[in-house]
């Protein structure tokens, strides 16, 4: 089992990409920190600063352990739309997302439905 949480996210995706594991989790996960940094800061040339893209969602459909995906109703750092586009990019079937409604990026892991969802897998 495997749990990546933000950046980790993307660390997490790799490993299940490239081995077996029992289980995938990711809380507040992106498809592209490239893609976050250039809404973040428009006028820089990102693309020159990065070394790694950090793109998580080439992996997603390599992926075959059962993934449970967390997400803020309210991730000021990680848009819904982002961790949308990964969960899009992973097989059917292969993962849910599961949205933790009134929370954001740093509190997402507080309420008991994240604690909830974590031990069940759902």
């Amino acid at each position: 089992m495997a749990v990546g949480r933000s950046l980790g996210s993307s660390l997490a995706i790799q490993l299940a990409a490239e081995g077996p594991l029992s289980r995938l989790v990711l809380v507040a996960p992106f498809d592209s920190i490239l893609a976050i940094a250039n809404r973040v800061a428009p006028f820089l040339p990102i693309w020159l600063l990065l070394r790694d893209p950090w793109q998580s969602w080439p992996y997603a459909a390599r992926v075959n352990c059962p993934t449970l995906i967390l997400a803020a109703s309210h991730d000021e750092i990680v848009p819904m739309r982002d961790t949308t586009k990964l969960f899009e990019a992973f097989r059917s079937g292969v993962a849910t997302l599961r949205v933790i409604d009134g929370t954001d990026h740093n509190s997402v892991s507080g309420p008991e439905e994240f604690w909830k969802a974590l031990v069940e897998g759902r």
